[in-house]
């Protein structure tokens, strides 16, 4: 093997090295970056659900109707317009927290006829991937690794029969 052919090996060798290296570190940002975009986006996708779900149960609470369950059996006003909600969060993997209902400040069961009331519910949604726990160090009730979400709406009740 002459000089040449030695030389022209060993260039080779360390270019397959160097693009080794290269391909490492631009795979790293890569993931982190299509990892990341998923993360949020669920998250996004969570937070408008959670929104539409506040929004639907308020919209059931105005009219002052209930629900039936079992059939013939009628639920209390709190329970059916928190089971209204509920039905929303069964794809988010959010866990609830508290749902709670206040008329002009003091808890309430969905309140009377015209009376302002207001949904608050807060949420624990855990992340996908345990590495973005660090950049959600946990404060209050929201532990480590979570994306917490507090929601409130406010709605006036519509004229109804007890």
């Amino acid at each position: 093997m002459n000089i040449v052919s030695k030389k022209k090996n060993q260039i080779q060798r360390s270019q397959l090295g160097q693009a080794l290296v290269e391909f490492t570190l631009v795979a790293l940002i890569f993931f982190t970056v299509l990892f990341s975009i998923v993360e949020f986006s669920h998250l996004f996708y969570v937070k408008l659900t959670l929104r539409h779900a506040l929004a639907d149960a308020g919209r059931f609470m105005v009219t002052g109707r209930t629900l039936e369950d079992p059939p013939g059996t009628e639920l209390p006003r709190e329970d059916a317009i928190k089971k209204v909600f509920e039905q929303w969060l069964i794809a988010t993997g959010a866990g609830l927290q508290s749902f709670q209902m206040t008329c002009g400040g003091a808890t309430c069961t969905g309140g009377s006829s015209d009376e302002v009331v207001s949904l608050i519910a807060t949420f624990n949604k855990p992340l996908f991937w345990p590495y973005f726990a660090n950049f959600l160090p946990g404060s209050g009730n929201c532990p480590a690794g979570n994306a917490c979400f507090t929601m409130r709406t406010t709605w006036k009740n519509e004229p109804f029969e007890p």
